[in-house]
Formats: C-alpha cells, structure tokens, sequence
C-alpha cells in the first residue's frame, strides 16, 4: 500500500523488516531493490543486490540490478563485470537479454572501449531490432564519435517512427543529422524537440542553437545557448559559445 501511495522510504522500511524475520523470499527482495532504484539509493541498490545474489545466485535479475547500481556509481568496471557474468546465466531467448546487451553497450562507451559497445548494441538489435532505447542510445553514441554516421541517421530514425512524440529521441535524430551536416533537418527535428519536452533540458536547447547557428541564424542561436546556460546542463562549451557568439566544435 505504501508503494502504491508512492511513500517509497516508509514502504522500504517495512520491506526490511520482513527480510529481518525471512530472508528467502525472492519477491521481497525484489521489491525493495526497485525501491531503491526508485529512490535513486545507487549505494543500497549495490548492497541490496549483493546480498539477495548470495541467496540466489541463479537468478539473472539481480545480476542485472546490481549491474545498474554499478552503472550510476560510475563504477563502469564492476559493472561490466557482473554483467558479463549475468549473461552467461540468461537464457538467449529471454527477452531481458536485452537489458544485459544495452546496459553492457552503455558501460563500455563510458569507458572508451567502443568495439566492445557496438558489438552488444548489434547484439540487442539482434534480439529486437524495433527496441527503441537501443536504436537511440546506439545512433547518439555513434553520432558523439561521428563514426557510421549513416547507419546512426537510420537507427534515430527509426527510433522517431516507433514512438514520435518522445523528445529525447527527436534530439539525437536531430544531432545526428546537425553531425551529417544536415542543418535544416536538424533544426527542425531539434525544435520539435525542443517542443515536445525538450525546452527545460540544457543540452537539447543548446543542440537547437548548435543548428540554428549552422544555417546562418546567429541571432536566434546565442539566444538558445543563453537559454540553455540558464536551464543548466549544457556542455563546457557554452560560455565560449555565448562569448564569441559563434559555435565551438567539440563532443558535446
């Protein structure tokens, strides 16, 4: 009821009270590492995880939970590695391999090792070529790399068609073509982004001015970098940006 009522720290408490009378009972711990995932408690989603994996070893959902704990500590390495071994566990035809192979794709970009990343993001299209997480987080890393920029331009695309009104996948669809040098399509897919949603992320009114600027309109730019400063969130580049009233190539 406490959950339902969304008193997430209350509902934990009583959580941890039952484990403190029953330890083995599986769904108790799941629920309270979603609570702390909900709580954004990264540190008692790790230790959580941690101790439901001693009771049940067998269970790739907690591989993957404490994968994701790993993940948003920034603790990229741990990450991978509990992942990996989570994988050996779930069966290929289960459809939270995904999962592993996304995350995975993620934990690798974030420490450079971007063979590593492809390889699972292929792997998740693989299992599920229409996932639309996967075909935006793929088509955003590959477009920060400017590295097959094609390919990025269609997997953003087809991350737009599946869900349209989403303005996070509108801005990496956008910022690909902005990196393909298509700035009158990348003005109008960052504006709709930025309308859809967008207006009060810094990066993705920061990205509009990026275009604004590459089409010729460098009045209408320095007002979005001056907005995007404001919101917060935009990349180190900003000031100089609003300074020189021009744009700064960089890996935004």
């Amino acid at each position: 009821f406490l959950t339902l009522q969304r008193s997430y720290e209350k509902a934990r408490e009583y959580l941890l009270k039952s484990l403190e009378l029953k330890q083995d009972r599986f769904l108790v711990w799941n629920q309270l590492i979603i609570l702390d995932s909900q709580l954004a408690d990264w540190e008692a989603m790790e230790e959580h995880s941690e101790e439901a994996l001693s009771l049940f070893p067998s269970n790739p959902a907690l591989y993957y939970y404490q994968g994701i704990a790993f993940f948003q500590l920034e603790q990229y390495d741990d990450a991978i590695e509990i992942l990996e071994t989570g994988k050996l566990i779930i069966f290929k035809s289960e459809s939270g391999i995904v999962d592993f192979y996304t995350l995975l794709g993620d934990a690798y970009n974030a420490i450079k090792k971007y063979n590593k990343s492809d390889e699972n993001y292929e792997l998740a299209l693989k299992a599920n070529p229409d996932n639309p997480y996967v075909l935006n987080n793929f088509a955003y890393y590959l477009s920060l790399r400017k590295d097959k920029l094609d390919k990025a331009e269609q997997m953003a695309k087809r991350a737009v068609e599946l869900e349209p009104n989403q303005y996070n996948y509108q801005d990496t669809y956008g910022w690909v073509l902005f990196q393909a040098g298509k700035y009158e399509e990348a003005v109008f897919w960052l504006s709709s982004a930025v309308n859809n949603g967008g207006v009060a992320n810094g990066e993705i009114v920061e990205h509009l001015g990026d275009a604004l600027f590459k089409t010729g309109k460098t009045d209408e730019a320095l007002e979005k970098w001056k907005e995007a400063k404001q919101i917060g969130d935009a990349s180190p580049l900003i000031d100089e940006k609003i300074r020189t009233a021009s744009y700064i190539e960089g890996n935004e």
